[in-house]
C-alpha cells in the first residue's frame, strides 16, 4: 500500500445532499404443495405468487433503532402493493420482477429430485430514495409524541436484508419447508447515487468519472470475478465490420465476455472508432439509432481542440482523463457508452444536466437524475452492499469538494504508482484505518493478518446456516452448490488472477515503461502493446510525444517480445 495522496484545495461549493437507492436482485425457489398445484395455472401464476410472498414478508413492522434517542421501535417499511399501478416515483420500496434472472441448468439439477414441481422466480427489490448523508424521520415516538424517531439508510437496508433472510432462509420461518432465497451469477446489486432532484455540477461528475476510470484496477480488486470485464482491443487486428456487428459489448474480444462493460472498454472502443473515421461512426449511428448523422463528442471538438483528437486516438488513462476533462456536458460523457449504457459498470443514462429544482416542481417524467453503479455482484450480506455504498458516498464527497485540477493530478500520480491500492483510495476519500469500511475492505483484500480469507469465512457461515435446516432439507444441495460457487467468484486469489489477465491483455490500457518494469514479472520482457505510445495493429497515428494534457510521457516504440507470462506482482 502506498502513501496517501493529499486532497486538493476545496471548492467554494455547497455540500451535496446525497440521495440514493439500491436494486436487490435475487431468486426465490419455491416447491409447490398439492394445494398450490390446484390453483396455479402456469409459470406466470407461480411467479406472481412468489412476488407476493416477498411483498408479504416485508409488510409487517420492522424493528429498528432511533439514531437520536437510541430507542427500539416498530417501523412499517414504505412499500408498494404489486397489485397496484406503480407510478415509479421511488417514494416506496417496490417488489418487482426481472426476467433476466434465473438458475442455470446445472443449478436446477442440484435441486433434490423429490421436489419435481419447483419454480424459480426472478425477484428485484427496488428501494425508495433514501438520504445518504442525513438522518431521516420515519415515525413519531409513542412514549414521547414530541419526538420523531429517525434512522439512516444503513438501518433501513439492514432491516430489509434481515427480514428477507428470516422469512425465507431461517428454519423457524413459515416458509422454511417450501421456499429459499438465493443468488447466482445472473443477479447483481445496483446502486443509484443522486443529489435530490438536481443532479450534479458537471465538474463533480467529471471528478467522479476521472477517479473511477483512473482507479478501475483498484476498484476491480474488491468485486467478484463475474463482475470484472474488459476489452483486449490493444492486442487485436480489429475490423470495423466486426465492431459494428457486435452486440452487447462493442469489443472484438473481452475479458471475459462483458456483461457490465467498464469504461476502459468504452474508451478503447472509442479510440478504435476514431481511427476508422467519424463517417463510419455516423453510419453506425444511423443504423442503430435511426437518427440524423452528426458529429458527436469527442469528434465534435476535433477541429477546435487538437489535444482532444490526439487523446481520442490513444489507449491510456492519461488520455481518457483528457477526454473527460474536455467534455462540455453530461451528454458528451454519455456518448462514450455507445448505446450499451444499461450494461455499463457506470451508467449515466439517468443523469441530465445539473439544475436547481424544488421538490414541489419535480415530476417522475424528469427521470431519476442519478448515476447508476452496476458492478457489484448479488449479495445477501447487507454489510457488503453497505460498505460499497460507503465507498461511493466517500467518492462523491471528495469529488464535490476538490477542484478538477487537483483530482486529475491525483489520478495521474496514482496511475503511475504500482503500489497504490483500494485502501489508499479509501484514504483519499477521507476514511481512516480504524473505520469499519477500511477494515472490511482490508479483510476482503486479504490485508488483515492472521485472518481466514474473507470468501472462506462467508462460505462457512452460509453453509452452517444451511445445515440448521437438518439433514433432510431438499433445498440443501442447490443451496450449498450456490454458496460454493459464490465463494469461488469472490476468492481473492481468483480475483487477482483475472485482474492480472485483464492487465496483461491491455484491459487497463497502456502504461509507462518504468511502471510496467516494476509491476510485471515476465520471463522475456514487457509486451509491446502495453507500453505507452505503442501503436495498436489497427491504428494509423504516428507514435510521438503526447501533449501534457494527454496524460504522461511517451516511450515511443519501446517494445518487448510477446512471450510467456510468469505473472504480475500482487495488486
Amino acid at each position: 500500500m502506498s502513501t496517501t495522496t493529499q486532497q486538493g484545495p476545496a471548492l467554494p461549493r455547497a455540500s451535496l445532499k446525497l440521495t440514493g437507492g439500491i436494486e436487490i436482485e435475487c431468486l426465490l425457489i419455491t416447491s409447490h404443495t398439492t394445494e398450490d398445484r390446484g390453483h396455479l395455472r402456469d409459470d406466470a401464476s407461480s411467479t406472481v405468487l412468489a412476488q407476493n410472498r416477498v411483498y408479504q414478508a416485508l409488510r409487517p413492522p420492522i424493528r429498528v433503532v432511533c439514531v437520536e434517542c437510541k430507542a427500539t421501535f416498530d417501523y412499517h417499511l414504505p412499500l408498494y402493493n404489486p397489485k397496484d399501478p406503480n407510478e415509479s416515483d421511488y417514494i416506496k420500496w417496490d417488489v418487482s420482477l426481472d426476467p433476466s434472472l434465473d438458475l442455470s441448468s446445472e443449478e436446477k439439477r442440484k435441486i433434490d429430485a423429490r421436489w419435481l414441481d419447483f419454480h424459480v422466480a426472478p425477484i428485484e427489490i427496488k428501494s425508495r430514495v433514501m438520504l445518504l448523508t442525513e438522518n431521516f424521520a420515519v415515525a413519531t415516538s409513542k412514549s414521547n409524541p414530541s419526538h420523531t424517531h429517525k434512522i439512516t439508510y444503513r438501518e433501513e437496508i439492514e432491516a430489509v436484508y434481515s427480514r428477507l433472510l428470516k422469512s425465507f432462509n431461517d428454519p423457524r420461518s413459515e416458509h422454511a419447508r417450501d421456499c429459499r432465497l438465493v443468488i447466482n451469477k445472473t443477479a447483481s446489486t445496483h446502486v443509484h447515487i443522486g443529489s435530490s432532484y438536481n443532479g450534479f455540477p458537471l465538474e463533480t461528475v467529471k471528478n467522479v468519472m476521472s477517479v473511477l476510470v483512473a482507479h478501475e484496477l483498484q476498484v476491480d480488486a474488491v468485486h467478484s470475478v463475474d463482475r470484472i470485464t474488459g476489452c483486449d482491443r490493444l492486442r487485436q487486428d480489429g475490423t470495423w465490420q466486426h465492431l459494428s456487428s457486435t452486440s452487447g459489448c462493442r469489443s472484438q474480444t473481452s475479458i471475459p465476455a462483458a456483461y457490465n462493460q467498464p469504461w476502459s472498454a468504452h474508451f478503447s472502443d472509442s479510440a478504435f472508432k476514431h481511427y476508422k473515421g467519424e463517417s463510419e461512426a455516423q453510419r453506425l449511428q444511423r443504423r442503430t439509432q435511426s437518427s440524423k448523422p452528426s458529429a458527436v463528442y469527442p469528434a465534435s471538438k476535433f477541429h477546435r481542440r487538437p489535444k482532444v483528437q490526439l487523446a481520442a486516438q490513444k489507449c491510456d488513462i492519461g488520455s481518457w482523463l483528457t477526454l473527460i476533462e474536455c467534455a462540455s456536458s453530461v451528454q458528451d460523457l454519455r456518448r462514450f457508452q455507445f448505446g450499451v449504457a444499461h450494461s455499463s459498470t457506470i451508467n449515466l443514462t439517468n443523469l441530465k444536466e445539473h439544475r436547481l429544482l424544488a421538490a414541489s416542481h419535480y415530476s417522475r417524467w424528469d427521470g431519476k437524475m442519478t448515476i447508476e453503479f452496476r458492478q457489484h455482484g448479488a449479495t445477501l450480506q447487507s454489510a457488503e452492499i453497505l460498505n460499497w455504498i460507503g465507498v461511493l458516498v466517500g467518492l462523491f464527497k471528495y469529488a464535490n469538494s476538490t477542484n478538477h485540477a487537483a483530482v486529475k493530478a491525483a489520478c495521474l500520480k496514482n496511475w503511475d504508482n504500482p503500489a497504490f491500492t483500494m485502501l489508499d483510495l479509501l484514504k483519499l476519500f477521507g476514511y481512516r484505518a480504524q473505520d469499519d469500511i477500511f477494515r472490511h475492505y482490508a479483510n476482503v483484500l486479504g490485508e488483515l493478518p492472521n485472518r481466514r480469507p474473507y470468501s472462506e469465512t462467508i462460505e462457512m457461515q452460509a453453509l452452517r446456516a444451511v445445515d440448521r435446516f437438518g439433514p433432510n432439507d431438499c433445498f440443501a444441495p442447490v443451496m450449498k452448490h450456490l454458496i460454493k460457487s459464490r465463494a469461488e467468484l469472490t476468492n481473492i486469489e481468483k480475483v487477482r488472477q483475472l485482474i492480472n489477465r485483464k492487465f496483461l491483455q491491455g484491459g487497463y490500457g497502456q502504461f509507462s515503461k518504468s511502471y510496467l518494469d516494476e509491476r510485471i514479472a515476465l520471463e522475456f520482457g514487457v509486451p509491446e502493446y502495453l507500453i505507452l505510445g505503442f501503436c495498436p495493429p489497427w491504428s494509423s497515428y504516428e507514435t510521438g510525444e503526447p501533449s501534457s494534457d494527454a496524460g504522461a510521457e511517451s516511450h515511443g516504440s519501446e517494445t518487448g517480445r510477446r512471450t510467456s507470462v510468469i505473472g504480475l506482482r500482487q495488486v
